[in-house]
């Protein structure tokens, strides 16, 4: 029997950069959900219950400011945030 791969969700507005990632993730045997907007990403956290969540956002992501992750929602996943200043995830 084997072991189901792990779920992680993959947040990025950005689609050449989003889909690059997404590919690298699914070669390296996790299961990969995607988001373009923070909206879009707290739905897919409740929908399919990621074990992590990884997220390059920025201050123009859309929906809401890229600084509001990680929601404060339950079943929220360990978060793996990126930015290219400290000022988006401060």
């Amino acid at each position: 029997m084997t072991t189901p791969s792990p779920l992680v969700l993959l947040v990025e507005d950005d689609h050449g950069v989003r889909r690059p990632l997404e590919k690298f993730l699914q070669m390296h045997d996790f299961t990969v959900v995607t988001a373009e907007t923070a909206d879009d990403a707290i739905d897919a956290i409740h929908q399919h219950r990621p074990v992590a969540a990884i997220a390059f956002y920025d201050r123009g992501t859309e929906g809401r400011d890229g600084g509001a992750f990680p929601p404060g929602t339950s079943g929220t996943p360990t978060w793996i945030r990126w930015s290219r200043s400290p000022a988006d995830i401060a």
